[in-house]
This record gives C-alpha cells, structure tokens and sequence, in this order.
C-alpha cells in the first residue's frame, strides 16, 4: 500500500475561486474550540477550488512512514479469504479491545448534541474502516448525532477515483457537505469544522487530536487491519451484484457495529450511516426500523440485528461466499 493510502491529508478546500491562495485565510486545524481564529496559508488550485496546506504536514509526513511499515504487515498477519467463517470469540475479543482503546470516544451522544433539534445534514465520507483518522472522523460523527453517508474507499477501490477528481488527490479521509457545499481533506479540519458547525456549542474534547496519535492505532493494530483492502471474490462465474440503499445503525465504539463496517468497507458497499449513540434522540428511528440494538441493518427488504449474520450475509451475497480451498495439486 501507498504511503497515502491510510494518512489524513494536509488540505482544506475552499468555495471561493478568485481569492489568490497566499492570501487564503482558514480555520486553524488545531483550534480545540469554535473561536474564531484564522491565519493565513500557502495553497494550490483544483477545478476552481483553493486547497490549503495545514501546519501538520511534518506530523502527517511522520505518520505516513509508519503506515508504510504497518500496511503491508498487516496485510500479511490479515490475510485469507475474509469471507471465511470466523472464530467467533476471537472477532468479538479483539474487536473489543479495540473499542476499550478508544473507550472515551464515539460511544455517546454530546449534551449539545442531545438537545439539537435541526435536520439531519446531507454529509458524505470518503474513508476505509482500518485508517486511524477516518476513524476521527467517525468518532466525530458518533458524538455530534450525525448520520452520513459512507463510501468505502479500501486499496484500489473505486470510489478512490472519485477522492482523485473532487480533491487533486487520494488520500484519506475526504468529507463533503452537500448542505454547505464544504469539501476538505485532513480530519482534525473535517472535525473542527463539523463541531462548529453542528456542535451546537459543544467543544472538541480536550486533546482529542493526540489521543489519536497515541491509541487511535490500536483498532487498526488489535483487528490486523481488517476493512483496509479490498475483496476479491474467489467464487468462480460470481457477478457482484447492484447494491441498493443499505443502512446501518451503528455507533463508532461499538465492538459488534465495526465488524460489520468491515465488512461493508472490504465489500466496497456505499451505505448509510445512522449514527444512534448512547442518549441520541435518534434512537426511536432504530425502533420504527425494527431493531433493538446496534448494529441493524438494512438491506431493502433484509433486516438483520446479529453481527455474525451480517457480515455472512454480506459476503455471501455481494462476494459470493466462502470457497474453499482446493485439497491437492
């Protein structure tokens, strides 16, 4: 994998196309509240857009030499049919480490957040499952009670090519706001921007930027970087079906909800991300749905609240299931 294949990249799209970018002012990246700081940037255009270079280039160069070293091991320790039935003990223990790791974040709803009552933004992340800072992001959207829409983007997915023709490049994660008309790279950017946005008043954690620094590798690490590459089908004659709309209540800390992103993000399958956190107001549309808990899914006229029976339904329909190894030459 890329050096860029896992990193946050170090750019913030603006809506202006006449503003020369040395004069180009934006949020700091680092700002932990909704002050209104600005300062200028260094910035290059693409497709009448001005993308701004972030201080935390020399951070984000340091971070991409350890994905370098980290993804092709993961992807060796990782490796296998992903389609092949679990040790399901094994998935829940170690998917559960992950979410102790990250214990503090994206599990509940921000007081804020609780009491905000506007309609749901049209949001889109472009991200993988496996990445540190689509993680970030995720969490993020978790706190603020934010549904979105996901479009996984695992090593030589395609929806890679779409982050390459909206941003100049492909690098991850990639967010856009169809509600605002806001596209950005680099995540503590996308997070800034969505807390003063739809915070409601509520701030970004203390040190929450490098908390991701030190434990937001340990889901990565602890799940051998499970939702990072893509999923060939080993069925022969399998043709990937047209996915519909597909759903899943989720929230980002929740041990059984990422097994099932996983799955989704190796599957290369755009769904929606219903965001139903401890205390969200939201957790009503989960009941109209017919689910009780996290994750459910929702897959037309499929619903399926189990997640060992969502993964497996997953790869059996849309990677053509489990083919065993052939015994012999």
């Amino acid at each position: 994998m890329g050096t860029n294949a896992l990193a946050a990249s170090s750019h913030l799209s603006s809506t202006s196309t006449r503003q020369h970018p040395r004069f180009h002012l934006r949020r700091a990246a680092k700002t932990h509240s909704s002050s209104s700081l600005y300062r200028p940037c260094r910035g290059t255009f693409h497709r009448g857009r001005i993308f701004c270079a972030s201080d935390d280039d020399e951070n984000n160069n340091n971070n991409k030499n350890v994905l370098s070293f980290l993804c092709p091991l993961l992807k060796l320790i990782g490796g296998g049919d992903a389609a092949k039935p679990r040790n399901r003990t094994l998935e829940v223990a170690t998917s559960g480490f992950a979410s102790i790791a990250r214990i503090q974040y994206g599990k509940t709803v921000l007081e804020e957040c609780i009491q905000r009552r506007k309609q749901q933004p049209k949001l889109i992340l472009y991200e993988f499952e496996a990445c540190p800072f689509c993680r970030r992001v995720r969490e993020t959207l978790s706190m603020l009670d934010l549904d979105c829409e996901i479009r996984p983007c695992p090593k030589d997915g395609r929806f890679r090519k779409e982050v390459l023709e909206r941003g100049g490049k492909e690098t991850f994660p990639y967010f856009v706001d169809e509600t605002s008309g806001k596209e950005m790279y680099e995540s503590a950017d996308i997070v800034n921007y969505l807390y003063e946005k739809y915070g409601n008043g509520a701030r970004v954690p203390e040190n929450y930027f490098t908390s991701t620094l030190i434990t937001g590798w340990m889901p990565t690490l602890f799940r051998a970087g499970r939702g990072m590459t893509k999923y060939e089908p080993r069925k022969e004659g399998f043709v990937k079906p047209q996915s519909g709309n597909i759903e899943l209540f989720n929230y980002e800390n929740n041990q059984f909800a990422r097994l099932c992103r996983e799955a989704l993000c190796e599957l290369e399958l755009p769904y929606t991300l219903r965001n139903v956190g401890a205390g969200s107001p939201k957790r009503e549309t989960l009941t109209e749905a017919g689910g009780k808990s996290v994750p459910f899914l929702i897959d037309g006229d499929v619903k399926i609240g189990e997640s060992d029976e969502i993964v497996a339904y997953l790869f059996e329909k849309y990677g053509g299931g489990y083919v065993p190894e052939k015994q012999g030459a």
